[in-house]
């Protein structure tokens, strides 16, 4: 089974376009907690593109990106 180590996230959403931000997951959990609007749901949608290539309903992409001008770069470690 593969297992999740971290993700780091630039330019969706409410991450910054300039700046990386790694996600490190613990065993055996990982807790998610912030306010509204924080990027909770932004880090669930950044796993699931990813791994499955898949962008959130309704975006087109446009809305997933924060900054047009870059390209999104995530990085997955297992």
């Amino acid at each position: 089974m593969a297992e999740l180590d971290k993700l780091a996230i630039r330019g969706m959403r409410s991450f910054d376009s300039h700046e990386v931000n790694i996600i490190q997951f613990f065993k055996p959990l990982t807790v998610i907690v912030g306010h509204n609007g924080s990027g909770k749901t932004t880090i669930v949608e950044c796993l699931k593109y990813a791994v499955a290539g898949d962008l959130p309903p309704n975006t087109k992409g446009g809305g997933f990106i924060h900054d047009p001008y870059v390209r999104p770069k995530y990085k997955l470690t297992l």
